[in-house]
């Protein structure tokens, strides 16, 4: 076989391997999205929620201040809606105005804490709103529950070659908080894993996350600890 043939057939491999690349990188994409925007409708849902509850109480004027932190919060997700990973610090500024949504529910019986080991790690790339879904159900399944000292806590520190993301809870614990599970709270998991199994196909990183128990020294249940590596 002449070089020129030889070449000619190494060439057009080369571009059927890259289509087929370039294929399968847009339907990763497409899967990420359609996730991601199932995850948006389950926060506004939530977020919509806390506010008739507030108006039910009559703590309108409170509801009204909860209602315009969430149009601050859709503005951001509404902002470029194509968009399925966005940097640390985009995420984390979402994460803290969320909070403080928060704050004004549970008003002085709920503190939170944001950590960043390094500032150069605010420029790494995460799932967007991945942060959030694990804070959102730390709330839900295991701090609501609970009457007073309601604490969370989100540190992020850096590895050889990617980021550690540690969401930390005093709530419940995830035993005690199986009697008020709902049918989408297992639901709520699944569609993360797959969350971030798309995630490491359309951008080719090494993401994944574990929620562990945390106990007292006498075995008492006191919270949930979830660990996101993006490497």
């Amino acid at each position: 076989e002449s070089d020129f043939f030889l070449n000619r057939r190494i060439f057009f491999q080369s571009k059927i391997v890259s289509r087929r690349y370039e294929k399968d990188r847009l339907i990763s994409q497409l899967q990420l999205q359609s996730i991601k925007n199932q995850l948006d409708p389950h926060f506004t849902y939530n977020a919509l929620n806390a506010v008739g509850s507030l108006i039910y109480k009559g703590e309108k004027e409170l509801a009204y201040q909860y209602l315009r932190g969430l149009t601050d919060l859709l503005r951001m997700v509404s902002a470029d809606s194509s968009q399925v990973t966005w940097t640390l610090e985009e995420e984390l500024e979402f994460v803290n105005r969320y909070l403080e949504i928060e704050k004004l529910r549970f008003k002085e019986k709920f503190i939170y804490s944001v950590k960043v080991e390094k500032d150069g790690l605010k420029t790494s790339e995460v799932p967007k709103m991945s942060i959030l879904s694990f804070v959102e159900n730390a709330i839900k399944h295991g701090l609501r529950h609970k009457d007073y000292d309601r604490f969370l806590e989100i540190e992020v520190i850096s590895l050889n070659k990617g980021i550690k993301i540690l969401i930390r809870d005093n709530g419940i614990g995830r035993a005690a908080a199986e009697k008020y599970r709902d049918e989408d709270s297992g639901k709520d998991l699944k569609m993360m894993k797959q969350y971030f199994r798309q995630f490491n196909e359309a951008t080719g990183r090494k993401a994944h996350f574990r929620v562990k128990d945390l106990f007292e020294y006498d075995l008492k249940p006191s919270g949930t600890v979830v660990e996101i590596t993006i490497l």
